[in-house]
C-alpha cells in the first residue's frame, strides 16, 4: 500500500497540487477576484470567547475559527486531527482507538488540561478528566464550525478551561433539510457510513443522524487496536414564538475495540481482548428574549458512559516470573495455589448532570454584561480503579458555579473586558478565576490587546480516589498498582498576553499574532514509586516494599513564547491559512522516587521536552472550478516527548484532496480523493503507531 500510495502521488498528485498553487495565483475565469463587498467583510464573530457575541477585534482572548469550508477541505478520518490547523496545538494517537490533543505541549495519552463542548456541552470525562474524541455520537459532516480559544478561560467556563476551549458547533437542522448519504472506503480497512435525515413542520426542524466506522488501527502486531463504532444523534429547534426558541438533542454512542498485548512478556496479563463502550447524552436549552437587549437561557444535560473490560490473566504461576517482588512472593507463601489467576477489573461508569442559568443584558450605551449560575453532579464507578464493591458504588464530585463577564467600550478606540468566576467543588473547596483585557483600537482594522487571566484544573475523580490493587478471584489483595495521595490541590496557571490583530481589506488578509506567558504550579501528576508498601504485607507479615504509581501535585512549568496565525483569501476561490508556534518551556517533574530501591532517591523529567520548540501550519484551498475543488494542508513539529510516549524527533505531514461535485434532479453529491501523509513515516505518540501513507475515497450523495 506505501509503494502504490507514493507511485499514485508522484504520477497524479503532485502535477495536480501544482495546478492548484499555479491556480491560486490567478484569478480562474470562471471565479472573479474579490469585490468590494468580500474586501469589507466583517471580521468573524464568536460565542466562547465571553459568552457575548463579539468580533475577534474584541475579544480578550485569541482565536480560531475553523468553518466548514475548512472542516470540508481537510477531510479529517478522525476529527480530532483538523485541530492540527489551530497554532500551538498536538495531536496524538496513542492508539488507534484513543486520540489526544494538547496546546502548548505538556500532553499525554490523556491528555486533561483544555475544556471541549459541543453546543456549550462539556464532554470531557469526570473519570479521567479528558476528552473519549472516538466515543463520540458526532458526525463531522454535522458541524458548522469549531471555536478554539487559545489560552485559559477559567473566567467563563470554570474549571478545565485551563489551557484552551474546543467548542464544537453542530448546523441548525434548517441547514441540513432532506436526505443525506456518505460512503468513505480505504486504508487500514476503514469503512465509514453516514446517513442523515433533516425536516420541518411549521415551527420545528430536526435532525436525525445515523453513522457508523470501522477500521484496523495501527498496523502493529503486537498491539491490537482494531476498533467498531455505531453512533446516533438527533437535534430538534423549535421556535415557540418571536421570544422563545427551545432545543432538543440526545445522542448515542457503542464501540468495541481491541486492546492488549501479544508480546510474550505481556501476553499472560494483559491479553488480547474486546473492550465495549456505550456512550449517550440528553440536552435540552431554553432561550428567552425579554426585550431588544436581554434576554436569559436556561440548560440541562446528562452524559453517561459505561466501559467494560473486566477480565481473568493466566495461572498465578505463569505470572510469577514476570511479576514483581510482591506477586513472587504471594506465590511462594502458599497463600496462592499455582493455578490461580488474577481478577483484573478495568471497567468504570461515569455520568454527569449539569444545570445552568445565563442572562445576557446591557444596562448602559456600551456595556453589556453576562451573569449567569450553574450546578453540576459528577459520579464516578469503578471497582478496579478504586478497590470498590460495585461499579455502582459511586464517588460523587458537586461542582457550584457562579459567574460575570463585562464588556465595557468607553470609546471607539477602547473595550475593555472584565470577568471572574466563583466556584466551589467537592474535591479542592473555593476558588476563583479573573480576567482581564483592554484593547486598543488603533484603526477600525488594526488592534492591539494586553490580558491577564487565571485558571484552574480540577483534579479527576480517578486523581483524587486512586486505589487500584491486584487481586485474587477470591478477593485477597495482591498488589497495589495506582494510588492516590489524597487532598489534592487544583493546577494554577496565570497567563499574560499581548496581542496584535490586523486586517488589510485590500488584499483579502488577516493577521493575528501574540506574544504569551504562562506560569503553572501544582502540576498534577502520576509518578512511580519503587519502594511502596503492598498489601501483601498483612497475609504474610513482612515490610514488603514493590512499586506503585501515585498521583500527586509535584511539578512546575513556565511557557513563553509567540504566535501568529493568517488567513489570505486571494480571490472568492482561494483560501490560505497559515499558523506557527514558536515555544520554549522551562520546568519539572518527578519521574519516580525511592529509584532502584534507593529510599529518598528521585528522579525528574525535564518540561522542555514535552512541547515541540516549533508548530508550523498550512492550508491552502482552490476552487478549480464551481465543481472542482483542491486543497494541501501541511504541518511540521519539532521533536517532543509527551508523558508516557517516546521521543518523536522531527516530523512532517502533507495530505492532498481533491473534491468533484455533481447534480442530477433533486439530487447534489460530490466525490473526493484524499491522501493521507504523502511524505515520509512518522509517529506521535509511541513508536510502534506509525503513520504510513494512507489514501480515502468517500462519496456523497444527498436528496432534497
Amino acid at each position: 500500500m506505501k509503494l502504490f500510495s507514493r507511485q499514485v502521488c508522484r504520477a497524479y498528485v503532485l502535477p495536480a497540487l501544482l495546478t492548484v498553487i499555479t491556480q491560486s495565483g490567478q484569478a480562474s475565469p470562471e471565479l472573479p477576484l474579490l469585490n468590494e463587498e468580500d474586501l469589507y467583510r466583517e471580521l468573524p464573530f464568536t460565542l466562547t470567547a465571553t459568552r457575548l457575541s463579539q468580533t475577534v477585534r474584541d475579544s480578550p482572548v485569541s482565536i480560531t475559527v475553523i468553518d466548514r469550508v475548512m472542516i470540508e477541505a481537510y477531510d479529517p478520518q478522525e476529527l480530532i486531527d483538523v485541530l492540527r490547523l489551530v497554532p500551538g496545538f498536538q495531536v496524538a494517537h496513542p492508539k488507534g482507538y484513543r486520540v489526544s490533543t494538547s496546546y502548548h505541549g505538556l500532553g499525554s495519552e490523556y491528555a486533561q488540561r483544555m475544556q471541549v463542548l459541543i453546543d456549550g456541552r462539556s464532554v470531557y470525562s469526570p473519570m479521567f478528566g479528558h476528552v473519549q474524541w472516538t466515543d463520540l455520537p458526532l458526525q463531522v459532516e454535522d458541524i458548522e464550525r469549531i471555536e478554539v480559544i487559545r489560552g485559559p478561560n477559567a473566567a467563563s467556563y470554570g474549571a478545565n478551561a485551563f489551557s484552551a476551549i474546543v467548542n464544537i458547533i453542530t448546523r441548525h437542522p434548517l441547514d441540513t433539510q432532506g436526505s443525506y448519504f456518505k460512503v468513505v472506503s480505504g486504508s487500514q480497512a476503514t469503512q465509514r457510513y453516514v446517513a442523515r435525515f433533516g425536516g420541518r413542520t411549521d415551527k420545528l426542524d430536526y435532525r436525525l443522524s445515523l453513522g457508523h466506522r470501522s477500521d484496523n488501527g495501527f498496523d502493529s502486531s503486537e498491539f491490537p487496536d482494531d476498533k467498531r463504532l455505531s453512533t446516533l444523534s438527533f437535534r430538534a429547534d423549535y421556535q415557540a414564538d418571536l421570544d422563545n426558541r427551545f432545543q432538543f438533542q440526545f445522542g448515542y454512542s457503542e464501540k468495541q475495540h481491541q486492546e492488549g498485548d501479544t508480546d510474550a512478556k505481556d501476553l499472560i496479563d494483559d491479553p488480547p481482548r474486546d473492550v465495549d463502550t456505550s456512550s449517550n447524552f440528553q440536552l435540552l436549552k431554553w432561550h428567552h428574549q425579554l426585550d431588544s437587549t436581554q434576554e436569559f437561557s436556561l440548560q440541562f444535560y446528562h452524559n453517561y458512559q459505561r466501559v467494560k473490560d473486566n477480565y481473568f490473566t493466566a495461572p498465578i504461576n505463569t505470572l510469577a516470573g514476570g511479576l514483581d517482588v510482591a506477586g513472587a512472593i504471594f506465590l511462594n507463601t502458599g497463600i496462592a495455589t499455582a493455578n490461580e489467576p488474577l481478577a483484573i477489573q478495568n471497567g468504570f461508569l461515569a455520568q454527569r448532570y449539569d444545570l445552568e442559568f445565563q442572562h445576557t443584558l446591557e444596562p448602559i450605551n456600551r456595556l453589556r454584561l453576562v451573569w449567569g449560575a450553574s450546578a453540576r453532579l459528577d459520579q464516578v464507578g469503578a471497582k478496579g480503579f478504586f478497590n470498590r464493591d460495585s461499579d455502582k458504588d459511586y464517588f460523587s464530585n458537586h461542582t457550584y458555579r457562579l459567574f460575570a463577564h463585562s464588556e465595557w467600550r468607553p470609546s471607539e478606540k477602547w473595550t475593555l473586558n472584565a470577568g471572574l468566576m466563583l466556584e466551589n467543588n467537592d474535591l479542592t473547596g473555593t476558588d476563583l478565576s479573573p480576567r482581564l483585557s483592554l484593547n486598543h483600537h488603533l484603526t477600525d482594522n488594526h488592534t492591539l490587546r494586553a490580558s491577564y487571566s487565571r485558571a484552574l484544573r480540577t483534579p479527576s475523580i480517578l486523581e483524587e480516589y486512586a486505589d487500584a490493587v491486584t487481586k485474587l478471584s477470591d478477593g485477597r489483595e495482591l498488589d497495589q498498582l495506582l494510588t492516590s495521595t489524597g487532598n489534592l490541590q487544583p493546577e494554577k496557571i496565570t497567563s499574560l498576553e499581548l496581542a496584535y490583530i490586523g486586517r488589510f481589506p485590500r488584499y483579502g488578509l488577516d493577521v493575528d499574532v501574540k506574544l504569551f506567558y504562562d506560569r503553572i504550579r501544582s502540576v498534577l501528576n502520576e509518578y512511580e514509586d519503587e519502594a511502596y508498601n503492598d498489601p501483601l504485607n498483612d497475609l504474610v507479615g513482612a515490610n514488603i516494599s514493590d512499586r506503585a504509581f501515585v498521583f500527586d501535585n509535584d511539578g512546575y512549568a513556565n511557557l513563553r513564547g509567540l504566535e501568529a496565525q493568517l488567513r489570505y483569501d486571494m480571490s472568492r476561490g482561494t483560501r490560505i491559512h497559515l499558523g506557527y508556534t514558536l515555544l520554549d518551556v522551562e520546568g519539572r517533574r518527578i519521574r519516580d522516587i525511592n529509584d532502584n530501591g534507593i529510599i529518598g532517591n528521585t528522579t525528574f523529567t525535564d518540561a522542555r521536552f514535552q512541547a515541540p520548540r516549533t508548530i508550523a501550519t498550512l492550508q491552502l484551498i482552490q476552487d478549480i472550478d464551481h465543481d472542482l475543488q483542491g486543497s494541501v494542508a501541511f504541518h511540521r513539529y519539532s521533536r517532543y516527548e509527551f508523558d508516557g510516549g517516546d521521543p518523536t524527533g522531527d516530523f512532517k505531514i502533507l495530505n492532498w484532496r481533491l473534491a468533484k461535485k455533481f447534480r442530477a434532479t433533486n439530487s447534489r453529491g460530490k466525490i473526493a480523493l484524499s491522501f493521507q501523509n504523502m511524505l515520509d513515516e512518522y509517529f506521535d505518540f509511541e513508536r510502534e503507531q506509525v503513520f504510513g501513507s494512507r489514501v480515502f475515497l468517500s462519496l456523497e450523495l444527498g436528496l432534497d
